[in-house]
């Protein structure tokens, strides 16, 4: 698994810092991993449902969330989160049991990502692109 996930990876020249995504499923009981450079793009047609800011080391940080939804292939649509640091870091599918998560080789991100990662399925209004108030 380590041998694949450092040949997935993307770098941060300037930092030393690797970034992949390792995609779960419950359809098998095995993980893959997917290239930064390729899985870490914003389509345009995608709708913005929420913004939520949140501090961690006095550094104030933004979760913009999207879907794909409106556009989609029937059963093939997704939400994803980016982080304004780092990009997507978090995305699943809205008919599937599957989602796709950022990784590192570094700590302090691999804790934002993880603290991004509670307060996206804590704030309710991260998801509910369909609801009333919307």
């Amino acid at each position: 698994m380590i041998v694949v996930c450092i040949g997935c990876s993307s770098s941060d020249e300037k930092n030393g810092i690797s970034y992949y995504y390792l995609l779960y499923g419950n359809q098998t009981n095995h993980f893959d991993t997917i290239k930064f450079s390729e899985f870490n793009k914003i389509d345009t047609a995608d709708s913005l449902i929420a913004k939520d800011y949140f501090e961690l080391n006095n550094q104030f940080h933004l979760i913009t969330a999207y879907t794909s939804d409106d556009h989609a292939a029937t059963d093939g649509g997704v939400f994803y989160y980016t982080l304004d640091s780092i990009g997507i870091i978090y995305h699943r599918s809205t008919t599937w049991r599957n989602f796709i998560l950022l990784h590192s080789n570094n700590d302090s991100i691999n804790k934002l990502i993880s603290i991004c990662l509670g307060r996206i399925l804590i704030k309710p209004e991260l998801k509910c692109y369909q609801c009333p108030s919307k």
